[in-house]
């Protein structure tokens, strides 16, 4: 038994001590998990075809300035047409007009004035993709806390692996002490077959941690592109607990308040350009007939070129409703404001008293463990003198365990929970 103990803990180390050579070590910090994601994650693109829609719109716009060519064409048949009725004075003859009409032509018109619609429409253009910039922010920074929970469950499962490793130290020593005894009949054999049971599953113990930490990885690397493997090391971030000045909340989603009312903004001074009259100069040149001349009756060419003025003198308070709508909008945007400070101001105020509570924890663990550490070796000098059971003395070891295991997940929290806080309040670490 002891023999297979030895081949299985060999194998095991080996194994280890040779991924480890042909692998290198890397050492990654949740700010660089967090500067990775803004340029893997999918959603980064989106600032790419913000600009190019901005780019496309502004072009499209200017285009407006241009002459713009049209080419017309038109046939008709009537059932009348004019009839004069001096056709049967003498040395009149009257012209004889078609039934059938035809007409192609091209008409150029070259905008004057427009009253500013078309540069008003180009800011809105530049706010609309300030805007989409902000909510593509705001999607990737709330990618953070998926972040943070996949970080530091790899961490926890760190930790909990620590553990599991010195629980393993301490049975298999205490089991070979017991084989000892056995050795020199001291115990009964088989005394030492339920520390090899718990021997056992300690390592079933370590293999799902393991099985944890690598899906808790992958998600990571996942979400960050970074190539992450079992030798990777996280480290828990430095600065979590550094002073976070109160009511200074620096969130994405501001910026898009700000710039969704900017947006409205610009709608408002769009919607004032239906006040100005529009001006352009246009061309005509047709050939068909008939012509411009009424008494001409063949196929003929002519031209016309002139000015064209539109001003829209009463639209039944069109614009004025419009802008109301777009003032209701700008206040619902504000509302919505208030509304999410008022909810960040709770959610900070509860990541604090969370922070508060762990603190408390952390002291009785302390005195936890100190307690714990007393009775689990009191515990292994009665089990040593057969005073006690093996399986009371394993109840006693796996509360001394849980109790540092409790206290290294609770430092993990409270790091963990100074961390969030700063997600909360829009604080870099």
């Amino acid at each position: 038994m002891k023999q297979t103990t030895f081949i299985w803990l060999l194998v095991f180390i080996l194994s280890d001590c040779a991924d480890g050579l042909f692998a290198s070590q890397t050492t990654i910090s949740l700010q660089d998990c967090y500067n990775a994601s803004l340029k893997h994650y999918p959603l980064q693109r989106e600032f790419e075809l913000s600009s190019n829609k901005e780019t496309l719109t502004q072009k499209k716009l200017t285009g407006n300035y241009l002459p713009q060519v049209k080419f017309n064409g038109k046939a008709s048949a009537q059932s009348k047409v004019t009839e004069f009725p001096f056709d049967n004075l003498p040395l009149i003859q009257a012209p004889e007009y078609h039934h059938e009409n035809y007409q192609v032509s091209v008409n150029v018109e070259q905008l004057i004035y427009d009253g500013g619609s078309i540069s008003a429409m180009k800011d809105m253009a530049l706010a609309e993709r300030s805007l989409n910039y902000a909510n593509t922010t705001v999607a990737l920074y709330n990618l953070r806390f998926r972040i943070l929970d996949y970080y530091f469950g790899v961490l926890l499962s760190d930790e909990h692996k620590k553990n599991l490793n010195l629980l393993h130290d301490e049975l298999t020593e205490k089991y070979r002490a017991i084989e000892s005894n056995v050795k020199h009949g001291l115990l009964p054999k088989g005394a030492s077959e339920t520390i090899l049971a718990e021997i056992r599953k300690t390592e079933q113990g370590l293999i799902e941690t393991e099985t944890a930490r690598q899906t808790a990885l992958k998600s990571l690397s996942l979400l960050t592109g970074l190539r992450l493997d079992k030798h990777t090391t996280l480290k828990p971030p430095e600065n979590a607990k550094r002073f976070i000045e109160e009511n200074q909340f620096k969130r994405p989603e501001y910026k898009v308040f700000q710039d969704q009312s900017f947006l409205y903004q610009r709608q408002k001074q769009l919607a004032s350009t239906a006040y100005f009259p529009k001006l352009s100069a246009f061309f005509q040149g047709a050939y068909g007939r008939p012509g411009l001349d009424v008494f001409e009756t063949e196929f003929s060419s002519h031209a016309v070129v002139g000015l064209q003025a539109q001003w829209t003198l009463w639209n039944w308070n069109q614009t004025g409703l419009e802008k109301e709508l777009i003032d209701l909008k700008k206040e619902h945007t504000r509302i919505k404001k208030d509304e999410f400070s008022l909810n960040l101001s709770r959610e900070l105020e509860s990541q604090q008293k969370q922070i508060e509570k762990i603190k408390q924890l952390i002291k009785k663990d302390r005195e936890i463990i100190t307690l714990r550490e007393n009775v689990a070796q009191q515990s292994s000098r009665q089990l040593d003198q057969g005073i006690i059971s093996a399986t009371e003395y394993l109840t006693e070891l796996n509360k001394k365990i849980q109790a540092t295991f409790s206290r290294d997940r609770h430092n993990l929290e409270l790091i963990k929970a100074y961390a969030k806080l700063k997600l909360i309040a829009g604080e870099e670490l």
